[in-house]
């Protein structure tokens, strides 16, 4: 995954303005001995973001029903025994009658079943057409579903948001989404996909989210923009499952007694690693954390007394702490 532009080196791909996905990633530090970088602050590289056709299926329901058979002919009137004539036509005549009346009792009686037919397929269409679909989700709904699922180490995305989520139970979770929302069309990025105010995320995340806490899980934010503006956050913590590329490596800021070594990001390593090249001795904290220069953070890093120290930046570019080391 790349280093976003605004905390360190310029991303790897070329980038697209207006449209993107930021991974947000620290920058370099300038080292004092054999310096490791952070892992993922705050801020982001950017993917071209894919887009999909829009168009969907007109609803589904039953054709009007459509009458089977006939009309009833009636009965024609008996030609024979024409010296009955007068009362047979009498009972001819009533026997029509009664014919005329049988056939349109039956078309009244069959209209009926067709208009209840008809009816029937119109209601059926309108449920369907009025009706949301089992499986359709509301914005909130959708939200709902992604928080507490997992994220492989590097995310892709998948329309307005990020995929392909994964159980957190399974080998290849990385991230867990403690927190995300579709409601974010008001926080603005500029013109290479950088957020221009971060107290939104801060609002939504929490206080200090994406700065490294020492002997705790990373956490980060991602997000996708398009037009000026997002379209999705993400509030990101690391589950504790290995870096993919390395098993020894932990997601976990090395605390005073953990050991670590000179990648580029403050993993935590089994101290009976042979990958293990430091020892935590110590820590500086700064509360508040202060503006201060490199002069500054040199000074105070010769307050450590060790082998080696480290500058701990936050997601402002602030140094927020030292951390004192020796080798293993």
């Amino acid at each position: 995954m790349t280093v976003p532009p605004n905390y360190g080196p310029p991303p790897e791909q070329p980038q697209t303005p207006g449209y993107g996905y930021q991974s947000p990633y620290s920058g370099g530090q300038t080292p004092y001995g054999s310096q490791p970088q952070q892992p993922p602050y705050g801020g982001g590289s950017a993917q071209q973001a894919p887009y999909s056709g829009g168009g969907g299926q007109p609803p589904y329901g039953q054709e009007p029903g459509s009458p089977y058979g006939g009309a009833v002919l009636p009965p024609e009137p008996p030609k024979r025994n024409l010296g009955l004539i007068g009362g047979i036509v009498v009972g001819a005549t009533v026997i029509v009658l009664g014919a005329v009346l049988l056939v349109t009792m039956n078309l009244q009686g069959k209209d009926k079943d067709d208009d209840t037919a008809q009816g029937g397929g119109d209601t059926s269409a309108s449920e369907n057409e009025n009706t949301p679909e089992a499986d359709a989700t509301t914005p909130a709904e959708e939200t709902d579903s992604e928080v507490g699922q997992c994220l492989p180490y590097e995310s892709e995305v998948d329309g307005s948001g990020l995929g392909p989520l994964v159980p957190c139970s399974d080998a290849t979770a990385f991230w867990e989404i403690k927190a995300q929302s579709y409601d974010v069309l008001d926080i603005a990025v500029d013109g290479e996909g950088i957020v221009t105010d971060t107290a939104p995320i801060y609002a939504m995340c929490g206080d200090g989210w994406g700065t490294n806490v020492l002997g705790e899980a990373w956490t980060k934010w991602d997000y996708v923009y398009s037009s000026g503006t997002l379209d999705s956050l993400y509030c990101l913590q690391a589950v504790g499952n290995p870096d993919p590329a390395e098993p020894d490596h932990l997601p976990i800021m090395p605390d005073v007694g953990d050991c670590f070594d000179d990648s580029d990001s403050w993993w935590s390593i089994d101290c009976s690693s042979d990958l293990a090249l430091y020892t935590v001795v110590d820590t500086i904290m700064f509360d508040p954390v202060p503006d201060m220069s490199d002069e500054d953070a040199e000074a105070q890093g010769t307050n450590c007394g060790t082998d080696w120290y480290w500058e701990m930046i936050d997601g402002e570019g602030r140094t927020y702490g030292i951390l004192c080391g020796n080798d293993v």
